[in-house]
């Protein structure tokens, strides 16, 4: 039988312990750490707040990026769509260059505005006299106008549309010009008052239908808000509107002028002034 000494002296030595072993469990996990944020660590700077900076350093603030800025045409581009849309009507017929020539044109009610109502309308009178020259708008609240705005329920308004097309819009307007000179000489513009109930809706079909009166048979297809008719932030005339404008009532451009010489008179005589950049 063999002693206590002889046993110990034949077994395999026994590894000793030592505190090594959490050392090497902190350097593994410190590893996948550096591993799982190192890419994050570059792509959003923290390495420099990780440096030395003044004590007063203040990491900068990301901003968003700026608002892609609105398309901008060419003088071109802009006589092609202004012929299209005072000459031509919404069936696409030709007419010619018709418009105010007076000094002063009056807009009035023939049934009491809301405030609201009465507000876009002189906004839109504030927009248009802030680029024609020759003709002025005045706004007023009772008397005989020059072009009267209608506000009416349902069945009134539609048993004075007299299209399918009238019919389903919730507004529209009529406008009369003599023959022989071509001048503008009386308007209106008809809101159904029943279906035309959110306040941007309101503030972009009267200004829509204003502008009709004012000499734009058709629509845009350049997509302007008052011209077209589409859905927008309406808070000022845009670029196409100021320049059309322009056009019609201070470039001298003959009455009633036909497509073609339109376009020559213009490409020869007018020269671009607004921009929305």
């Amino acid at each position: 039988m063999e002693t206590p000494a002889q046993v110990s002296a034949t077994q395999p030595p026994q590894p000793e312990i030592t505190k090594s072993g959490g050392g090497k469990r902190l350097l593994f996990f410190f590893i996948v750490l550096v591993l799982l944020i190192g890419p994050w660590v570059f792509e959003f700077g923290l390495l420099d707040l990780l440096r030395d900076q003044p004590k007063d350093y203040i990491p900068p603030v990301a901003t968003k990026s700026a608002k892609p800025k609105a398309p901008t045409f060419t003088k071109e581009e802009l006589i092609d769509s202004f012929v299209n849309t005072a000459i031509f009507d919404v069936k696409e017929q030709e007419i010619c260059i018709t418009r105010w020539n007076k000094a002063v044109v009056t807009i009035g009610f023939a049934q009491a505005p809301t405030e609201n109502i009465k507000k876009y309308v002189d906004e839109y009178v504030e927009q248009f006299n802030s680029v024609s020259n020759s003709v002025k708008l005045v706004g007023i609240d009772q008397g005989q106008a020059d072009i009267t705005i209608q506000l009416l329920s349902e069945s009134k308004y539609l048993n004075v549309a007299n299209t399918e097309r009238t019919k389903k819009a919730r507004g529209f307007a009529r406008w009369e010009y003599n023959k022989g000179s071509c001048e503008t000489y009386t308007g209106g513009a008809y809101f159904n008052m029943t279906q035309l109930t959110a306040a941007l809706a309101q503030k972009i079909i009267i200004w829509h239908e204003l502008q009709h009166n004012m000499g734009f048979w058709g629509h845009s297809e350049l997509k302007a808000c008052t011209i077209h008719g589409m859905a927008c932030d309406l808070k000022e005339f845009g670029e196409i509107e100021k320049n059309f404008i322009d056009m019609l009532y201070n470039s001298g451009l003959p009455l009633c002028s036909k497509s073609h010489a339109a376009t020559t008179y213009l490409l020869n005589n007018w020269q671009k002034k607004y921009n929305d950049n």
